[in-house]
């Protein structure tokens, strides 16, 4: 009688758990970079990972029952593991000029930006609630200020959600769903900091790059940078392999002299090359149709010159886009050439001028790590707007004054290992002229 009590009780234990962990099937967090583990703040998690058969035959032994571990009559009482808050409730409540640079230390931001970005997102993130459906409980509240602390840790210093959620004192379910709420939110709330820029907000971006390169009438470089993934997505793998054999997907941006983003395109396996990626995107359409790039010519040496953006050597050369002079070149008439002295010249004023995109890269990937970091999330629509996110994230910084601390850069290349590109240099006709126009004006006024 006393082993068929001893299996009952077992028995029971053993149905009680697999209740509990029915329960919350399918409660875990949205999607993560980070480890798979992302469900610590559920207790049935908790149990699960201390119920394995040794601890099942202890609890059997002992006689426990399903009412010693639930009570009498429903599962209502569970442990909540213990996690302290000390540290954010500490750190937010001090006034805001004792440490200033602890908040860019830790979240890159100041707190006036800080401040502004919460007021951004606060409509869409006040109505969280914490995923361990404790929210009600005193210490488990999770507010706008905290759950936007949580993101912009997770997205600049790229650590695991443990790691973040220990800092702050909540489960890693918690970091994973608010980090993922943040980035759709501020990827809704603040598309107004990345849009192309028109009338005299162009005209001061075409007169920066003049002053910075003596190059008239230029609108922006153009640049891509790969997104390393640790495991390819559902499509062929082989799609999703680059030219260096690592997984990853392919970030085109364009932008001004001081480093701000004007257009996006993201999400392209990294198997496409600098210039499918451009053919493919709505700036390359946009351009093409005459409904972008299309502000006053500016007349040089002569003649005039239409809005353009610069090239590397891996994009077509078009009547909008500049691409430096090719080593061996075969002209529009099928003249062969080699380049010229002034031509080299050219192409180092053109390169120093495309500094700006390859430091744009650099300081985005240094100032959010999570983007330099090999992400372990496949899913890359999420994946996109990760990186979205942070492009937006990137202009609030420069639209706000934040000064750039060199010191978050990369160290290396933001691509480093990847080789330029050279594409076939047939080259478009007028985009000839409009090139060589350039050499002209940029010698003509010792810029060269």
């Amino acid at each position: 009688m006393q082993g068929a009590a001893l299996m009952g009780a077992c028995a029971a234990s053993t149905v009680a758990l697999n209740v509990a962990m029915q329960q919350f099937a399918g409660a875990g967090g949205m999607g993560d970079t980070g480890n798979g583990s992302e469900d610590d703040d559920y207790p049935p998690s908790l149990l699960a990972a201390n119920m394995n058969a040794q601890f099942l035959a202890v609890m059997c032994a002992g006689g426990i029952t399903s009412e010693d571990l639930f009570g009498s009559t429903s599962p209502q009482l569970w442990y909540i593991k213990p996690r302290s808050t000390q540290w954010w409730d500490v750190f937010v409540s001090q006034p805001e000029n004792e440490e200033p640079e602890k908040w860019k230390t830790l979240f890159r931001v100041s707190k006036p930006t800080f401040d502004y970005i919460c007021g951004l997102v606060r409509a869409d993130m006040e109505t969280f609630k914490n995923p361990s459906n404790f929210s009600h409980i005193k210490g488990r509240e999770i507010t706008v200020e905290k759950q936007v602390a949580v993101a912009l840790r997770r997205l600049s210093s790229g650590d695991p959600v443990s790691t973040v959620g220990e800092l702050f004192g909540v489960g890693n379910a918690t970091v994973s769903k608010v980090t993922w709420r943040f980035i759709k939110a501020i990827v809704e709330r603040a598309r107004h900091h990345l849009k192309w820029p028109e009338g005299e907000q162009m005209e001061r971006v075409k007169a920066s790059f003049e002053d910075l390169t003596g190059l008239p009438n230029c609108c922006g470089v153009v640049g891509l940078t790969h997104i390393r993934i640790l495991f390819p997505p559902e499509e062929s793998s082989v799609q999703w392999m680059d030219r260096v054999g690592n997984i990853s997907m392919v970030s085109q941006a364009i932008v001004d002299t001081n480093m701000r983003f004007l257009d996006v395109c993201i999400g392209w396996p990294g198997a496409n090359e600098d210039a499918e990626v451009l053919q493919n995107s709505t700036f390359y359409r946009l351009s093409e149709s005459g409904e972008r790039l299309n502000g006053p010519a500016k007349f040089i040496v002569g003649r005039t010159m239409p809005e353009y953006v610069l090239g590397g050597a891996g994009h077509p050369l078009l009547p909008w886009l500049i691409t430096p002079y090719p080593q061996d070149f075969v002209t529009a008439n099928n003249e062969y050439f080699t380049r010229t002295p002034l031509q080299a010249a050219y192409n180092a004023r053109h390169e120093s001028a495309r500094v700006v995109v390859d430091n744009a890269f650099a300081y985005l990937k240094g100032v959010w790590r999570m983007l330099y970091k090999a992400n372990r999330n496949p899913n890359t629509p999420k994946l996109s707007s990760l990186v979205f996110a942070c492009c937006l994230l990137h202009n609030i910084l420069l639209d706000r004054g934040e000064v750039i601390d060199e010191k978050l850069w990369l160290n290396g290349h933001h691509d480093e290992g990847y080789s330029a590109l050279v594409a076939e240099q047939y080259g478009d006709s007028d985009g000839w002229q409009y090139r060589d126009m350039l050499t002209e004006f940029l010698a003509l006024h010792n810029r060269l």
